[in-house]
């Protein structure tokens, strides 16, 4: 029998070959076309490509805020770590990877230990594994390099964590909260301070690449993104729609079936579940007591001196990093029954403080009175702030305020005066962005301080006259009668 002639691949078919494989080298979309194709695959989203470039270039700390269903553990963790596996460099040798639970983690760690082992074209230079279990994967090469990988939960003890002498490149923290873990003050901030203390400082040259749902401002990813500028983070967050209502991975997602997507869960009531899923955002714009459109602003400063004007004060006793500000809110009210926040101060303020704050925003405004509970702390303050009249030449009157319902009912009572239009901001106000977080947020937002402040208002607020006239679309709460 003739013996059959080995056919050699031309010229084209080997530059194709080197092609594919630097693409797929250089891109974490172009491995898994690649290495890992699957028959449900459709157009990789351009916020994949980014993904890619980060978490295989990137010099910088990452969080991600993305939809479910984006492909992120496609992407961030499967490709990723077989990437890391198949092409074994050293400035991705030592990677690891933290979940909600350890026993998540180490379902993932061993997903992709078995996929790699089984496939002949990413494991062709393995010579030896040393450890192969939910916890870590140690990989031995022909050319002597090693990759490792270790696997755990959230609130794992890293502290210090290091592979010999050597500390991770890259720590991919991926879903570490759920919801009930968001509810509880208390888990929050023992997150925060766990993620503070053991992940920020694993490593000098260790990146952090941190991607979740937005569970809430006490929620480990929100904290970063708020705080991005000082934790050297770089932060994305990636809606299933943008703000131009186009979808952001149209090739899987079209803008009709994110809509009836969207129809369906508001059908069920449930519209609060979409948004956080889909739109990277805690409460529903449905949901919400206090909308963005309630807000109104003015830019002339009113004339005070037609005002009645008061101010309030909702004290804190602890100066705890997560612990609730002190908030001292000033509010005019002018003849037709309008009010206009002039001021706010916040802090987490000692006892001095806060008698300092209270004394200067008396001597800015020249309140009617200062609203202050009658309960323990803000009680003993009373006595405190009249000792201090004579001495700093301030005099007040101090109209004690009573908690009789609830927080909860006390804000809720303002939600028809935004509704009606009546309350009014200082359009270039430090305090404008804390005032509306608090607002849109609640009643889910970490703290309610100034617009508790805010609510105590109603307790003392009286317009200067009885107002006559007719409320009309024309008429000018600042200016009067047009």
């Amino acid at each position: 029998m003739e013996k059959e002639q080995q056919v050699l691949p031309n010229r084209q078919e080997i530059k194709a070959l080197i092609d594919s494989e630097q693409r797929a080298y250089s891109s974490l979309v172009d491995f898994r076309k690649e290495f890992i194709p699957s028959k449900d695959d459709v157009e990789p989203a351009p916020f994949h490509q980014e993904w890619s470039n980060i978490l295989l270039n990137g010099k910088e700390n990452f969080a991600i805020e993305a939809f479910r269903e984006s492909a992120k553990t496609q992407i961030v963790i499967r490709a990723n770590l077989l990437h890391a596996l198949t092409y074994a460099v050293p400035h991705r040798s030592f990677l690891v990877i933290i979940c909600a639970t350890q026993t998540r983690a180490g379902q993932l760690l061993q997903s992709v230990s078995r996929e790699f082992l089984a496939n002949k074209d990413m494991n062709g230079m393995v010579a030896e594994i040393k450890d192969n279990s939910d916890h870590a994967l140690q990989v031995y090469y022909t050319d002597r390099s090693v990759v490792r990988i270790e696997a755990y939960g959230k609130g794992a003890s890293v502290r210090g964590l290091s592979w010999g002498a050597k500390r991770p490149d890259l720590v991919i923290i991926d879903d570490p909260q759920g919801e009930e873990d968001a509810r509880s003050e208390t888990i929050t901030e023992n997150d925060w301070n766990w993620f503070l203390s053991d992940i920020f400082f694993l490593g000098q040259n260790t990146r952090i690449f941190l991607i979740g749902n937005n569970l809430g401002e006490r929620c480990i990813i929100e904290q970063v993104i708020k705080n991005a500028q000082y934790l050297n983070f770089t932060t994305r967050r990636i809606p299933i729609l943008n703000e131009d209502n186009k979808s952001a991975w149209p090739s899987k997602y079209s803008l009709e079936y994110i809509l009836k997507d969207k129809e369906n869960w508001s059908k069920v009531g449930k519209t609060d579940i979409w948004y956080r899923e889909r739109m990277c955002q805690c409460i529903s714009p449905d949901s919400q007591k206090f909308k963005k459109e309630y807000f109104k602003y003015y830019d002339v400063e009113p004339e005070l001196s037609e005002m009645n004007i008061y101010t309030t004060v909702d004290l804190a006793i602890s100066q705890k990093v997560n612990a609730d500000y002190s908030a001292i809110v000033t509010v005019g009210v002018n003849s037709a029954g309008h009010w206009f926040v002039l001021d706010v101060e916040y802090g987490r303020y000692d006892p001095t403080t806060t008698i300092d704050a209270i004394f200067s925003a008396v001597k800015k405004w020249r309140p009617l009175c200062v609203g202050i509970e009658v309960v323990a702390y803000q009680a003993a303050l009373q006595h405190f702030l009249e000792k201090e009249m004579p001495r700093r030449g301030i005099f007040f009157r101090i109209q004690p305020l009573r908690a009789e319902k609830k927080k909860e009912i006390r804000i809720d009572s303002l939600q028809p005066r935004f509704a009606v239009g009546t309350v009014w901001f200082r359009r270039e106000a430090v305090w404008l962005e804390k005032l509306e977080s608090e607002l849109l947020a609640y009643p889910n937002g970490a703290h309610d301080d100034v617009i508790d402040a805010l609510a105590y208002i109603e307790q003392m607020a009286s317009a200067p006259y009885e107002y006559e006239g007719r409320l009309n679309d024309d008429w000018n709460p600042i200016a009067g009668s047009m």
